[in-house]
């Protein structure tokens, strides 16, 4: 049998360590920044590379 420990009981400790509920929070909103800027400048640049929009139909 193996052993298995559940996020929510040795979660309390690794925030505690962590600096508390807004380090935490901090440093995920910091890390998810970083993927997305890295997301947007590995994007292809061009005209063709977005979707097009209602907006960029010709009027009638």
């Amino acid at each position: 049998m193996t052993s298995y420990t559940r996020w929510q009981d040795i979660r309390a400790g690794h925030v505690a360590r962590a600096g508390g509920e807004e380090a935490v929070r901090a440093g995920k909103d910091e890390l998810l920044a970083e993927v997305l800027l890295a997301r947007r400048a590995s994007a292809p640049v061009g005209e063709h590379s977005r979707r097009p929009s209602p907006s960029d139909e010709p009027r009638r």
